[in-house]
């Protein structure tokens, strides 16, 4: 009984550290989107066509043209962080239930 308790708490620790350690990765790469999505359109005009051709492709999701207008849908997490900022809600369902960005 003791043994198998021991058993199931180092396995708790194991998991709690693994959590921690995904929580500050998540942390590190939200950080880095948002440098880059803020940074997004200096980036852009200073890149070269082929660069530009992947940013577009790395950001957008299905894009055509109409006519002289570009349709498009942003991927994610780009689409979720434009809902944000038009909004000003960066913590959508920020109660004890949180809920993903739509």
């Amino acid at each position: 009984m003791v043994v198998d308790l021991k058993r199931k708490e180092s396995d708790l620790i194991e998991q709690l550290q693994g959590h921690s350690k995904a929580d500050e990765a998540f942390l590190i790469s939200s950080s880095y989107i948002l440098e880059l999505a803020n940074k997004a359109d200096e980036l852009f005009e200073k890149s070269q066509d082929r660069q530009k051709n992947e940013l577009l492709r790395f950001v957008l999701a299905n894009a055509s043209v109409e006519g002289e207008k570009l349709v498009y849908k942003l991927k994610n997490p780009f689409a979720g962080i434009v809902l944000c900022n038009e909004t000003n809600d960066w913590l959508p369902g920020s109660d004890s239930n949180r809920r993903p960005i739509r």
